[in-house]
C-alpha cells in the first residue's frame, strides 16, 4: 500500500520473443488516476539494467490506480493496478497494537504492509456490524416530500450543511437522532416536512465515534490476528472452544468470515448495518 504523496514504483522485466531479457528500443508508461485522468511518466532507457524497466511515481490522488506499460523492439506490454490511501486512512487500529497483538516485534517491518491491509479489511468488517467508527466525512442526496432522512451512516458526529432545493438550512431548521442517523425537518421547534423535489435535498455530515469502546478495538485485533494465521496456516493444534469457529456476516452481497469470540465482544448487529 502507497500513502498519498508516497512513491509507487514501476517495475517490469522486458522479454523478447524468445523470452530473453532485452532493453526495448522505446517504452511508454500509462497511469490511469482514481479521478479518470491520466499521467505518462518518462521512462528512462535504457535501464540500468538490461531488460528491468523502472520507473518511480510520486502519487497525487488518493484511490485506485491502473498503469500500462507498452514497449517496442521487443514489442511487449504490461499491466497492474495499485492502491493509494487518503491521507486519513480508515485504520481502526494502529499498526503498533496489531504488532503486539500477533507478537511481532516493532522493529521488525517486513509484515507491515500486508498488515496494514488487514487493519483497513477488519475495520470495513466491524463497521457493517456496529456502524460508522472511524471519522469520516459523507455527502448524500434525498428526494423531499418527507418528516426525516435516514443518513446511511451512523453514529453521526456532526452535520456540517444541509440544504434544501438550493437554500442552506440553518441549523435550528432540522433536528438529529445522532446515534440513528436520522435527520428530522423542524420550524420552530415543530416537526415539519421536507420541501417536496426529487433529490433536493444535500447533507453533508460526519459520521464515526468520538472515542473507540475497548470491546471494539479488541474485536477488530481478534479478526486481524485471523486473517494473519489463516494466510499462513497457522494452528496445528486444536483450537480452544469458541475462538476459531466462524460465522459469516454479509454486507453488500460479500461474505467474510468472522471469528465467533469477535461477535460476541461486538454484540447484536446494529438493525439496518449488518
Amino acid at each position: 500500500m502507497i500513502d498519498l504523496g508516497g512513491v509507487y514504483r514501476v517495475a517490469v522485466d522486458v522479454r523478447d520473443a524468445g523470452g530473453t531479457l532485452a532493453d526495448p528500443a522505446t517504452a511508454t508508461l500509462t497511469i490511469t488516476l482514481p479521478d479518470g485522468t491520466t499521467a505518462t511518466p518518462s521512462v528512462s532507457l535504457p535501464p540500468a539494467e538490461t531488460g528491468k524497466v523502472v520507473v518511480d511515481y510520486t502519487t497525487t490522488q488518493a484511490g485506485r490506480h491502473v498503469w500500462r506499460l507498452v514497449t517496442t523492439d521487443p514489442v511487449f506490454a504490461y499491466s497492474d493496478v495499485f492502491e493509494v490511501l487518503a491521507a486519513d486512512p480508515r485504520q481502526l487500529v494502529s499498526l503498533a497494537d496489531t504488532k503486539r497483538h500477533l507478537n511481532i516485534p516493532l522493529a521488525r517491518t517486513t509484515d507491515d504492509e500486508e498488515l496494514r491491509g488487514f487493519v483497513l479489511a477488519a475495520t470495513e468488517v466491524i463497521e457493517n456490524h456496529v456502524g460508522a467508527v472511524v471519522r469520516t466525512t459523507h455527502t448524500e442526496t434525498f428526494d423531499g416530500g418527507r418528516e426525516s432522512l435516514t443518513l446511511s451512516h451512523a453514529p453521526v458526529l456532526s452535520v456540517t450543511s444541509v440544504t434544501e432545493s438550493g437554500t442552506e438550512v440553518d441549523a435550528g431548521g432540522y433536528w438529529l437522532d445522532a446515534e440513528a442517523g436520522i435527520l428530522r425537518r423542524v420550524l420552530s421547534g415543530v416537526p415539519y416536512c421536507w420541501r417536496y423535489g426529487v433529490g433536493n435535498i444535500d447533507v453533508e455530515y460526519v459520521a464515526g465515534r468520538s472515542s473507540v469502546a475497548a470491546n471494539i478495538s479488541r474485536a477488530a485485533l481478534i479478526i486481524i490476528k485471523h486473517m494473519w494465521e489463516t494466510q499462513r496456516g497457522v494452528g496445528g493444534g486444536r483450537p480452544q472452544l469458541g475462538e476459531t469457529e466462524l460465522v459469516t456476516a454479509s454486507a453488500g452481497g460479500s461474505t467474510f468470515s468472522v471469528p465467533r469470540r469477535a461477535l460476541e465482544l461486538l454484540g447484536d448487529p446494529v438493525p439496518g448495518v449488518a
